[in-house]
């Protein structure tokens, strides 16, 4: 089988052209990638007020009047002015279990040690009851720690548990440390003594004055975290004491909820980007992303779906492809005007009167 081309080379260079201006008009109609909000993500933070959001000081309790304005909405960010010898936390009134969050943090001028952190699988009702022992910095809960200069300055993103509370957190060290390793030996933090757990990995942070972002990948009891894109620790098994005096492994609990929180504790420090990505704990899958067909082949292939609803319809002859392209001119499958991929149709359809076949 041979095609012979009846027409001159500028008429032929014409006619790809149409074709590919077909191709991208029909191509740009539609959104071809999914947003942040597509994916799942969903600000906690509103941008100008703190709706949904109460304050804890270890001086005061919870739901004090921000009369210093420990913490400010500044143009969609929130920023906390130099407090020092204080230990504020702005946290969500609302409990999260399985969820990825992550804030971006950055440091007013160095006044000397800088601390900070994100708090999560805070106890409210603890924080809200008022029946903490006086000066307890912060209820039942893991820090995230933003710490610059603790443990020859490799703290940020190592774990704290809050002070005789809790939880326990079993980890993997290298071998006579508290430093996360992967791979070490198996340890539990105390956090009636060895509450902290720190890291072997070696510092990601940015200098002062760069955006820096902390994420936490949290599966109820067990997460991960992380500090600009790089793994610093693990935590798993997280309990609390059922019983405060009593010290036995008997006497512990699955510890798997609780607020999030950011912390001011002395430092001037912006905060920006703080989202979270709630996870179905069945599926593993993002609770609030969009739904839809995600089999590119699919007739109803929606792209900017992240998760698939099950409602792919299938492929047939003439049916769209995948998304168009130039690739394929002339030789099936078969390219049409109207910028789709078709297959089992006669070529004079593809481009009408450019090729004809003839059979030797």
């Amino acid at each position: 089988m041979r095609f012979i081309n009846q027409f001159g080379s500028s008429h032929l260079a014409m006619l790809i052209v149409t074709a590919a201006l077909a191709c991208m008009s029909n191509t740009l109609a539609q959104p071809t990638t999914a947003t942040k909000a597509d994916s799942g993500w969903v600000s906690l933070f509103n941008g100008t007020d703190f709706t949904g959001f109460y304050i804890f000081s270890k001086e005061r309790g919870a739901g004090i009047v921000d009369t210093q304005k420990i913490f400010q909405a500044d143009s969609g960010r929130i920023h906390s002015p130099s407090i020092p010898n204080s230990e504020f936390h702005l946290i969500t009134s609302k409990e999260y279990s399985y969820y990825k969050v992550r804030v971006e943090y950055r440091w007013g001028p160095i006044t000397g040690s800088q601390n900070a952190g994100m708090v999560i699988h805070i106890d409210n009702t603890l924080a809200h009851a008022g029946t903490l022992p006086a000066g307890t910095l912060r209820p039942t809960s893991i820090e995230v720690q933003m710490l610059r200069t603790d443990n020859n300055n490799n703290s940020p993103s190592t774990l704290w548990s809050a002070v005789n509370l809790g939880p326990y957190i079993s980890t993997t060290v290298q071998s006579g440390t508290m430093n996360y390793l992967t791979g070490g030996v198996a340890w539990t933090n105390d956090p009636w003594g060895s509450r902290t757990i720190y890291t072997t990995v070696a510092n990601p942070e940015y200098p002062v004055g760069q955006w820096n972002r902390s994420q936490a990948e949290v599966y109820g009891d067990s997460g991960a975290f992380f500090l600009n894109g790089v793994l610093r620790t693990r935590g798993w098994h997280f309990q609390v004491r059922i019983n405060a005096n009593d010290a036995s492994v008997a006497n512990r609990k699955r510890y798997a909820k609780g607020g999030i929180g950011l912390q001011q504790e002395g430092n001037e420090i912006w905060y920006r980007n703080y989202e979270i990505m709630e996870i179905d704990s069945a599926t593993g899958l993002p609770i609030n992303a969009r739904r839809g067909c995600t089999i590119r082949t699919a007739a109803n292939y929606d792209p900017r779906a992240v998760v698939n609803n099950g409602t792919c319809s299938s492929v047939g002859i003439g049916k769209a492809m995948d998304k168009p392209s130039l690739r394929k001119i002339g030789f099936g499958p078969y390219f049409d005007l109207r910028g789709k991929w078709i297959s089992g149709r006669p070529l004079p359809y593809v481009i009408p009167g450019l090729f004809t076949e003839t059979r030797k």
